[in-house]
């Protein structure tokens, strides 16, 4: 039969599904980018050791005499923090009945979602990590102000936190009443638009890509209700502050199940997150009810 489907059928279009189901995770995933990340991909090994120097001061720096022999050694100390890869699996069944009678593309459909779906879990395992961060601005009941990227940029830099720093909300964190619209009172921008400005594009667009040297990125995943009071746990941060190791966050393989009349689909991820330097994030509690 022309619409047989065979395991030689299923193969070839495995390279072609694995392309889109890159497209689509890279679309849908937020975080990868804004930490540290070390693949193990055709390594061996599943875990990855992501060093932590410690900062010397300027007073360590000591004056020197022409033609005498300098004897002072200064001790500088390592640690690391250990990102162990796990796996993250979904599957879904595609029957050949589905497949045949559907006037969409079932397999782009099906990767899709899948794809989408894995993108949200690894951005929900790395802003897990927000609520460890020692370092805080705002606070349950408190709404964002742009004194927050303030206070958050002293912590960042009082630390020696390597540029570029990041903040990363809820989209209530952003486009809300208490988020990053309030900041720049945009019924005002509105009637009085300034060209060019960061008020003027965010009306304009409805996207705003920076505010107060951090770029702006936003994620579902981020808990916009936290203790069941109304407040979102985003966070301001440099890439230093969490290690990503992966060996692949969208391995998939399909096989075929002649009994069932269908197909399966399985996607793995596998990675491992760990804070690094937790001085290098400030967590970003705020109202946003």
């Amino acid at each position: 039969m022309a619409n047989e489907s065979t395991t030689t059928s299923l193969n070839d279009i495995v390279d072609v599904l694995i392309a889109r189901a890159g497209f689509y995770f890279q679309k849908a995933g937020v975080m990868p980018g804004l930490v540290t990340r070390q693949s193990l991909l055709g390594f061996p090994g599943k875990a990855v050791d992501f060093p932590k120097w410690d900062n010397k001061a300027s007073s360590d720096v000591q004056a020197g005499t022409e033609g005498t022999d300098y004897s002072t050694n200064l001790q500088i100390t390592t640690s690391k923090a250990t990102a162990t890869v796990a796996e993250h699996l979904l599957m879904s069944v595609i029957t050949d009945l589905s497949r045949d009678s559907s006037t969409e593309d079932v397999y782009d459909g099906v990767i899709r979602t899948l794809a989408n779906a894995m993108a949200l879990k690894l951005d929900d395992d790395l802003v897990n990590l927000f609520g460890s961060y020692s370092q805080t601005v705002a606070g349950a009941g408190v709404t964002l102000l742009f004194d927050h990227f303030n206070t958050a940029t002293q912590l960042l830099e009082n630390a020696g936190a390597p540029r570029p720093y990041h903040f990363i909300g809820h989209p209530k964190q952003v486009w809300g009443a208490k988020g990053l619209s309030g900041i720049f009172d945009i019924s005002a921008v509105a009637s009085n638009a300034q060209s060019g400005s960061a008020g003027d594009n965010f009306v304009n667009s409805g996207i705003i890509s920076n505010v107060g040297g951090y770029s702006v990125n936003w994620s579902t995943e981020i808990d916009d209700d936290v203790a069941t009071l109304g407040d979102a746990a985003g966070a301001f941060q440099s890439s230093g502050v969490v290690g990503l190791s992966d060996k692949g966050f969208m391995n998939i393989e399909i096989e075929r199940n002649a009994s069932m009349r269908g197909a399966e689909v399985v996607v793995q991820g596998l990675w491992g997150e760990v804070e690094i330097e937790d001085t290098y994030g400030v967590y970003a509690l705020s109202d946003v009810s």
